[in-house]
């Protein structure tokens, strides 16, 4: 092995090691498999060394590849989002390498030196930005999970990509356009920026005006409704004239008594929803009632709080309540008298809105609690198991404006709670 190889094969190390520490650190790796990783690690680098041996030339094809996919079959996350943390930890090391490699040049002449120094200082850099902005990092990481940062990260992939067989190809012509790099790559970020700012707003456009078409529907579903019980209350008047007419005084006092409270039973929740001043809210409700009258389940929910001040989308806030009552019907389905409460409010402490369900929580072992906002994690038996994205979805909405999910029993009971800052 000559000493160039050998040069290079230890700034490839280096190079990998920055990426399994912040593959490691950002995507919370049980630490009961930091042994697999470390084995997976010493794999990857004879990988290196095979490469770099007998595929001279296409050594950083075989290892970026393999790479990003035995990341993605160890940490079992989407392809996307292994690539996402790949592309942003590769395009920061690539930023670093464009500072360092200068300033170490004017202390060391010797390229190769001045690589495996630049890398060996991008590694402190990397675990000292990790130690202080770990959380930050995962937050962003999990926020901007959605496919158009994946449309970008496959974009930014490819740039980074073919920086890396330049660099491997002739180290010299990167070095030696160092300026005209660092603004291609800046370049290449802002624009990259705008295009997915642009596809993000038609995207959000074109799911608020979906929104609005299935609430129109759900509206004009109410106002029949609601024309219809203004015919069954001419109805109920005519009643109300014949039990008069045909009782005595304390008799149809106590009939028509009997009587109204049956009306009011059936018409309690209608008057409430109008008095809900979001329209998406009103709509999903509606919806909601229908779907627990056909399940059999006491839906009941209480709004003492105007939503008007809530910044979340209408399309967000929909998701939101379908997927939290959703979750709340099907974890009293089989109960022998299903009920869910849902309540809307403003948490002053918090100084955040909120929509909690609550429901008999006998169905979800205490372990499992937690773990019911996890992406993929299901309650429900194999055969009817779906994928489980309902609360994970609800999570990643309520951190996008600066919110949290909450789960706790209460009693005997289980409270779902997501606060909207």
């Amino acid at each position: 092995m000559t000493r160039v190889m050998a040069n290079e094969i230890i700034g490839t190390l280096l190079e990998l090691s920055i990426f399994f520490y912040v593959f490691y650190k950002l995507l919370d790796l049980d630490r009961a498999d930091l042994l697999k990783y470390i084995l997976i690690y010493i794999g990857m680098s004879s990988l290196v060394v095979i490469s770099n041996h007998y595929f001279l030339g296409y050594g950083a094809f075989l290892y970026i590849f393999t790479l990003i996919f035995v990341l993605k079959w160890f940490t079992k996350e989407s392809l996307f989002k292994v690539l996402f943390v790949f592309v942003s930890s590769m395009i920061a090391l690539l930023s670093l390498e464009i500072v360092l490699i200068p300033l170490v040049g004017l202390i060391a002449h010797e390229k190769v030196t001045v690589t495996i120094i630049s890398l060996l200082m991008a590694n402190i850099v990397t675990v000292i930005l990790i130690r202080y902005f770990k959380e930050s990092l995962k937050g962003h990481i999990q926020k901007y999970e959605n496919r158009y940062i994946n449309f970008i990260a496959i974009n930014l992939f490819l740039y980074a990509f073919i920086y890396k067989i330049l660099w491997d190809y002739d180290e010299s012509i990167v070095r030696e356009n160092m300026l005209y790099f660092g603004i291609a790559m800046l370049l290449l970020l802002v624009v990259n920026y705008f295009v997915h700012r642009e596809v993000a707003t038609i995207s959000e456009r074109n799911k608020a005006l979906e929104v609005q078409e299935e609430m129109r529907e759900t509206l004009e579903q109410m106002i029949i409704e609601i024309r219809s019980k203004q015919h069954e209350y001419k109805n109920n008047l005519t009643t109300i004239i014949g039990i008069l007419e045909t009782n005595s005084p304390e008799e149809a006092s106590a009939k028509i008594s009997d009587f109204l409270n049956d009306v009011y039973v059936h018409d309690a929740f209608d008057s409430e929803l109008l008095q809900i001043d979001r329209d998406i809210v009103k709509a999903v409700l509606f919806m909601k009632r229908a779907e627990a009258h056909e399940r059999r389940i006491k839906f009941s929910y209480d709004c003492q709080v105007s939503l008007v001040d809530l910044s979340v989308l209408d399309y967000e806030l929909s998701l939101v309540l379908n997927n939290l009552i959703n979750n709340a019907f099907e974890a009293v389905q089989l109960d022998d008298e299903p009920w869910v409460m849902l309540e809307i409010g403003f948490d002053k402490q918090a100084n955040a809105f909120y929509f909690q369900t609550k429901n008999a929580g006998h169905s979800v072992e205490p372990a499992h609690l937690l773990k019911l906002a996890d992406k993929n994690f299901s309650t429900k038996s194999e055969k009817e198991k779906t994928r489980g994205f309902g609360l994970w979805t609800v999570k990643n909405i309520a951190k996008k404006y600066n919110g949290h999910l909450e789960l706790y029993f209460e009693n005997e009971d289980i409270v779902i709670k997501v606060l909207f800052s």
